[in-house]
């Protein structure tokens, strides 16, 4: 639907207006790193299931995953992490 279309990409420009996208993602050896929210970064989060809810009202399938220990991580800026899996990162 327009109107849903229209939600997705106001939620899709606030995040590129306030999330930072980690440049570390680019160096070679951290492509398949992942990025997780913390916690506590509620305004994100609600934003996220927001996007979440557009999505499964359009039949497309989320699963959301956590983790006690994300990997070797990369980058924390409070708000975000990003890091490689164990299992790639040997």
């Amino acid at each position: 639907m327009r109107w849903e279309q229209e939600i997705l990409e106001e939620l899709l420009d606030w995040f590129e207006a306030h999330l930072d996208e980690p440049e570390v993602l680019e160096h070679e050896g951290f492509e398949t790193a992942v990025c997780w929210f913390h916690q506590g970064a509620r305004g994100y989060l609600d934003r996220v299931w927001e996007i979440v809810a557009v999505l499964q009202n359009n039949d497309i399938y989320v699963e959301m995953i956590t983790a006690r220990n994300p990997g070797l991580i990369i980058y924390d800026d409070g708000i975000q992490v990003a890091a490689v899996p164990a299992a790639r990162h040997h």
